[in-house]
């Protein structure tokens, strides 16, 4: 039997509202005036995100729609907490967009757990 992989961002943290939280570091990070930030802390989606996220985008291309509930889901970057943009998340370089879904995923995966 496989053991699963130690998820990379998930931290095991919760936050007030006891979603779970995963937190990393983007390679390049994102410009936020003026300023280049790449410390992320990422919280667990709703389906209230995925509807939301469906409202403005739409859910039949996948990578707008998970950019967008990615908008949602950011609690932090650096110092800015909000609120992210979808045009933020399409400004990021892939190999940073790549952490954030792989973020998303585990904290996708930790909730089927629940």
């Amino acid at each position: 039997m496989d053991t699963p992989a130690k998820p990379k961002y998930a931290t095991g943290k919760t936050d007030e509202r006891g979603l779970a939280l995963a937190e990393g570091k983007l390679r390049h990070g994102m410009k936020i005036g003026g300023e280049v930030a790449r410390d992320f802390v990422l919280r667990e989606a709703l389906t209230s995100d995925l509807l939301q996220a469906e409202q403005t985008v739409g859910s039949d291309k996948e990578l707008n729609f998970s950019a967008a509930v990615l908008a949602i889901q950011l609690v932090k970057v650096g110092t800015f907490t909000g609120p992210f943009t979808l045009s933020m998340i399409a400004e990021m370089k892939v190999t940073d967009f790549s952490v954030l879904r792989t973020a998303q995923s585990e904290l996708s995966a930790l909730g089927e757990a629940d």
